[in-house]
């Protein structure tokens, strides 16, 4: 009982821990890649089963909020995570991962069970194998979203547009003969691999060498250069680890620790802190004149980041996702 009624409490406070991707992109995402598999690979699949499948994928966000509250979606990066922290919380992936596969294989093998419930359960597991695309949840970064509170990573909120989706979609190889059957612990672990190989790697900015931004306008979503000051360095070279980073990332000089009580053991925001998007992002701020609260002006770095970088980063994470969703569709077909 007292499990419980802690459980409850830690949903409370907790339950909406992170979302990384929106759970309606979960279904988008999905839905685009059953019908493309469809059309490639099984022209004659129910379109009811991608609609299951999709929700599914929505519903391991949105449902059973007691089981996810306690149950958190992060990846265990090199197995340095503490898997809790005094109450009965889970938080990484694995024990709830595990879970829905022996669920989902536990359908397939009865006869009695339908195959849109099977690939409901389907669309449960292929959640957190979709989730691997998001650094915040591969480094892992704790961050959350609960009523009022939105602390949730900005990546979450990006979005193509259907046009550049529908580029992508077109441009996927679909072999089906070839496409490789990987079971979902292997295709969530490479998903994860490509992650963390992708911020790994520079991205180009324009640095900035002062900008006067007021204290009010520093942690607005979309500062731009037009505004506050004009780029007046190089262009040179950043790093996506100034976004996500973790404890002796290469290339990253330093990441700050996370020494929170929910955040033991995760990597942090770099020095660019949670602003994938902006076009412009003020660091290193401090104060250069002060009359009163409303009128202090910081002086800061800044780099310039444009806005195909942000969409080119956000095509291949997008990529991966469609990838790693008909490759799951090829294992769900040998099962």
């Amino acid at each position: 009982m007292l499990r419980y009624v802690i459980a409850v409490i830690a949903l409370l406070l907790l339950a909406p821990v992170a979302h990384a991707l929106d759970a309606k992109k979960h279904a988008i995402y999905t839905q685009r890649a059953y019908e493309l598999y469809r059309s490639h690979c099984q022209p004659g699949a129910p379109k009811s089963l991608g609609k299951k499948l999709a929700q599914g994928s929505r519903d391991e966000d949105e449902k059973d909020l007691i089981e996810r509250g306690t149950n958190w979606h992060f990846y265990n990066r090199d197995q340095q995570i503490p898997t809790r922290v005094s109450l009965p919380i889970n938080r990484v992936l694995d024990r709830v991962f595990d879970y829905r596969i022996s669920a989902m294989q536990a359908a397939f093998t009865q006869p009695s069970v339908s195959d849109e419930d099977r690939y409901y359960l389907a669309g449960r597991v292929l959640h957190y194998i979709q989730d691997m695309s998001v650094p915040a949840h591969v480094v892992p970064i704790y961050h959350m979203k609960f009523l009022f509170i939105d602390d949730s990573d900005k990546l979450d909120a990006y979005t193509l547009s259907d046009n550049d989706m529908d580029r992508v979609d077109q441009s996927l190889r679909v072999s089906c003969r070839e496409m490789p059957q990987m079971k979902p612990r292997v295709l969530l672990e490479s998903s994860a691999g490509v992650t963390l190989d992708a911020i790994q790697k520079p991205v180009p900015v324009r640095a900035i060498d002062e900008v006067l931004v007021p204290l009010r306008d520093l942690y607005k979503e979309q500062l731009r250069p037009r505004d506050h000051g004009q780029a007046n360095g190089p262009q040179q070279g950043g790093h996506w680890g100034y976004f996500w980073c973790y404890q002796d990332m290469p290339g990253v000089e330093y990441c700050p620790t996370d020494n929170s009580w929910l955040g033991k053991g995760f990597g942090n925001y770099g020095v660019y802190g949670n602003n994938f998007g902006n076009g412009l992002i003020p660091y290193h701020c401090h104060l250069s004149h002060y009359d009163g609260a409303l009128d202090a002006i910081m002086s800061c770095k800044a780099v310039e980041i444009d806005a195909q970088t942000y969409i080119s980063f956000y095509t291949e994470r997008y990529k991966t996702i469609m990838h790693d969703t008909l490759r799951f569709l090829s294992y769900l077909e040998g099962l």
